[in-house]
């Protein structure tokens, strides 16, 4: 931002995707929450393809998420309470549970598909849960069997 001011007098405030840089993931989460129900439709409709309500759940659970990470919280083997993301049945989503691990990893993963980024997660996770040949993903972060073959991840 001090590059901003430096060179630009105006517009007085700096863009948008500027601000959102310097932002939390928490903080842009309950921004997108803010946000008049006809903009959130737009970012719902033109970025991803899936409901405004929708987003907003997954944003909060995916702070949520962010915030276990980041304070050195455990994800092995724990439930995550907080901010479960909401699903829809036109989406045929299943997160098997919604405590878990893997029902954020699918939301990451839908959003990154979105984007047209799906290979570049799925394929580090693939090779995350690979190098730890001691981790069972369906025991402890709620994987169900076979979830790499379902249509999300494929």
């Amino acid at each position: 931002m001090i590059h901003y001011y430096d060179k630009y007098h105006s517009p007085v405030l700096p863009p948008i995707w500027l601000v959102c840089e310097k932002l939390s993931f928490g903080v842009l989460s309950r921004f997108f929450e803010a946000l008049r129900i006809d903009r959130r439709r737009i970012v719902g409709r033109y970025i991803w393809s899936y409901p405004e309500h929708l987003l907003v759940s997954w944003f909060h659970s995916l702070a949520n998420l962010r915030n276990i990470c980041a304070h050195q919280d455990r994800l092995w083997n724990n439930p995550i309470t907080g901010f479960p993301p909401a699903t829809h049945k036109t989406y045929s989503i299943d997160f098997t549970n919604p405590t878990s691990f893997y029902s954020r990893a699918v939301v990451i993963q839908l959003l990154m598909r979105e984007l047209g980024l799906n290979g570049w997660w799925r394929d580090s996770l693939l090779a995350l849960l690979a190098s730890c040949a001691h981790v069972d993903p369906r025991k402890h972060l709620g994987f169900p069997g076979g979830w790499n073959t379902r249509p999300v991840w494929t």
